[in-house]
């Protein structure tokens, strides 16, 4: 519950405030202002209370700035700045990530380059998405604020996927390919690499997603278990290879022990006493 909250500031009652001006008497005003305009009525209200009497305006020496979440775009990890207007203007945004021997370690720098009046403006860290994974928060390096800086989340992390592709598949580019959408639904989120599964299993990822894969031979088969046993996650699609593999090393009695559950041999049946001869 508490993750899914979102801040929901109250601004004060400007205009009830400066009603109640009109009706106070001489005095001399203090007013902390933080710069910014925030009612049609600001100027209204300054000239009142001057008119009460000496007013001394305190404001911040220059506008805080804000930065928004860090988010990937194009596999990159980027992340807004945002100012209420000015000139052309240039600021620095540090990224933080955790350090091997505990807290955290400073491991990029980005420029957010703004025009004149521009309200935002974007910084962009070209960082391997390893180190991306790592990042703990990003900081404003100058104007410190309580908008300047922000904690990254688990939408940054990209976990290391393997896609075992067929063989067949390496000559197919098309839509029908059996890797082709399991490749554009990983892509955001995932670290691929391709290619067999003795290749991949040299570096074991975190994830392997299988299209259609048929029998594994007994080394593969161990290893995959002894990976599994360690907390790996393995996918694997259904298809005719699949399919066509169930009962070759293992007997009506026994299951592959790298299903799930046990599957049926053999293609769909059609026309029983269930089937429809018409739609309805």
């Amino acid at each position: 519950m508490l993750e899914a909250t979102e801040p929901a500031p109250w601004a004060p009652p400007r205009d009830a405030f400066y009603d109640a001006i009109a009706g106070l008497t001489a005095s001399e005003t203090v007013w902390f202002h933080d710069g910014l305009s925030h009612s049609d009525r600001d100027t209204e209200g300054l000239d009142a209370l001057s008119d009460l009497g000496p007013m001394t305006l305190i404001g911040p020496e220059e506008i805080a700035h804000g930065l928004t979440p860090p988010r990937l775009d194009q596999g990159q990890m980027a992340a807004d700045v945002l100012r209420a207007g000015g000139d052309d203007d240039t600021r620095l945004v540090y990224a933080y990530a955790r350090s091997e021997a505990g807290g955290e370690r400073r491991i990029a720098v980005a420029p957010a380059t703004f025009g004149a009046r521009d309200p935002v403006a974007t910084a962009t860290f070209d960082l391997p998405p390893e180190l991306i994974s790592t990042v703990t928060r990003l900081v404003l390096a100058t104007g410190p604020s309580a908008g300047g800086a922000v904690m990254a989340d688990g939408s940054l992390s990209r976990l290391p996927t393997g896609l075992v592709v067929p063989v067949t598949d390496d000559a197919i580019v098309s839509l029908t390919s059996a890797s082709h959408y399991l490749r554009e639904a990983l892509e955001p989120w995932s670290i691929i690499r391709e290619g067999t599964l003795p290749e991949i299993m040299q570096a074991p990822p975190a994830v392997l997603v299988m299209a259609d894969h048929g029998a594994f031979t007994d080394e593969d088969q161990e290893r995959l278990g002894a990976w599994i046993e360690e907390g790996g996650l393995m996918i694997r699609f259904a298809g005719p290879r699949l399919a066509a593999s169930i009962g070759e090393r293992f007997g009506a009695a026994e299951a592959d022990p790298l299903l799930p559950v046990r599957l049926r041999r053999g293609g769909r049946v059609l026309g029983g006493a269930l089937a429809w001869s018409k739609p309805r």
